[in-house]
């Protein structure tokens, strides 16, 4: 959604250059049934400016998620974590959102009006609890006439972790800020959130209680995806999104979000355990592939790739690096480095490999491969995971 998200443009980034969550291009989503037939999309990311690269030297991670039913109101959710505190003594971060033709606003809580105004003001601010009476006094409702004579309400806020400095209008931009300027004190490493109902009536909806739990709706990063390939997909579920007609996407959609498995190989039980096995024709590459999600790495950490695999015949191609093998793949000034560890030739028993990268300053695609790399003979894989070394 276009100017709606968390925003900075000082403190986290160069002074005037506009940060915002709508830039990340690389935000991943998730979409699960909730409560009441209804439908819970979330988005988690990093906030970034207009390029692929251009990353805050202060990280900020970022979740959003949006509670659906087919009312004329949702539930929505935003919370962020700063990683180091800002580059300067006065920052600006908040959650920003455009009400196009907003013009009158009322903030209350349960003891009556806040603040007010009439019309839209153009560039000043207006309506900023920082400089009200008791400025440690938040609205839990907020109305807003906007284009059409639709009037938008935002009910039963609800904060999580350190409250915003200020809450203010800002022409047709509203801003939930925690930090702004010297006003706000939120610290890094905690996750600052709110929860609201959103509607253009008076219908409320009201909070679930897991909903402000950010470590069930903002966890870590899952970094490599079905890595014990015992993923059963979405076969057979179906789920109505909205009324939409749209379905769940089928397993073999879902599967090839995460690995991608190449001419050669399968998925396959030893006994009851599921793994993967690929066979060599000595002709071609047949590696299992999947691209990990790059916010979730930095420059100059050094992460481990492990994996459990046993090998069959394995033969040792013309090239030193046609071996069945592990490794990583960065992408980096135009070029791809990889990081391997090698199985050894011939047949061998199940065991853990294990091989280890050092982001350089700039990178771009980050991917793991496991199989053959254009060699003969059969291997199986199992329990794939990436660890960050300390």
């Amino acid at each position: 959604m276009r100017t709606d998200g968390l925003y900075t443009d000082k403190g986290f980034a160069r002074d005037g250059e506009h940060i915002a969550q709508e830039n990340d291009v690389e935000a991943s989503v998730r979409i699960e049934p909730a409560e009441a037939d209804g439908v819970r999309l979330s988005v988690t990311g990093e906030m970034r400016g207009f390029g692929r690269f251009d990353k805050l030297g202060h990280p900020v991670r970022f979740c959003s998620v949006f509670t659906l039913g087919d009312g004329p109101a949702f539930r929505r959710f935003t919370a962020f974590q700063s990683t180091t505190v800002p580059a300067a003594g006065r920052a600006f971060l908040s959650q920003r959102t455009t009400y196009i033709g907003a013009a009158r606003a009322v903030f209350s809580d349960a003891s009556g009006v806040i603040l007010s105004r009439d019309s839209n003001s153009g560039k000043a601010r207006t309506c900023e609890t920082a400089k009200a009476t008791d400025p440690l006094r938040l609205p839990s409702d907020i109305r807003i006439a906007c284009a059409g004579g639709v009037t938008v309400r935002l009910a039963d806020l609800r904060w999580t972790g350190t409250r915003p400095g200020n809450v203010f209008l800002h022409g047709e931009d509203l801003h939930l800020a925690w930090l702004d300027g010297a006003a706000g004190t939120a610290g890094p490493g905690a996750w600052q959130g709110i929860s609201m109902s959103v509607s253009c009536e008076d219908r409320v909806v009201a909070a679930q209680g897991e909903e402000l739990d950010v470590a069930a709706v903002a966890a870590p990063v899952e970094v490599v995806r079905d890595g014990r390939f015992d993923q059963d997909g979405a076969a057979g579920r179906t789920l109505r999104l909205v009324q939409s007609g749209l379905g769940w996407p089928s397993e073999r959609s879902v599967a090839q979000v995460g690995w991608h498995l190449p001419e050669g190989s399968a998925r396959v039980r030893e006994g009851n355990n599921p793994c993967v096995r690929i066979d060599g024709d000595g002709a071609s590459y047949r590696l299992i592939h999947q691209a990990l999600p790059t916010r979730a790495f930095l420059p100059g950490e050094t992460w481990r790739l492990v994996a459990r695999m046993r090998g069959e015949d394995v033969q040792k191609g013309d090239a030193d690096w046609e071996t069945a093998c592990l490794r990583w793949c960065v992408q980096t000034e135009g070029r791809v480095i990889y990081q391997t560890v090698s199985l050894p030739e011939g047949s061998s028993a199940w065991r853990e490999y294990s091989v280890s990268v050092t982001l350089p300053p700039q990178f771009g695609d980050v991917a793991v491969e496991v199989g053959l790399n254009g060699n003969r003979g059969r291997v199986w894989i199992d329990d794939v995971r990436v660890e960050k070394e300390k």
